[in-house]
């Protein structure tokens, strides 16, 4: 699945914020983790997932993938 760096941004009123850096330009990709898929209840299954860059670097700004390197206790 595609996404634009204001992924990262979204507000408590469901707006987005936007900088010099965090805009609509761009296009990540969130890539699914299979070994924490779970089926809920009512026929829908939920992933956790972690967003990479096109070329397949992991995003600066993904914290399912900040919090895997640093490996917070």
């Amino acid at each position: 699945m595609g996404a634009a760096p204001v992924w990262h941004a979204f507000t408590i009123d469901g707006g987005t914020a936007f900088t010099d850096s965090i805009t609509t330009v761009g296009d990540m990709r969130l890539k699914i983790d299979i070994a924490g898929l779970r089926v809920l209840p009512g026929g829908r299954a939920w992933a956790p997932g972690s967003l990479f860059e096109q070329a397949g670097a992991a995003s600066p700004a993904c914290s399912r993938g900040l919090l895997a390197v640093r490996k917070i206790v």
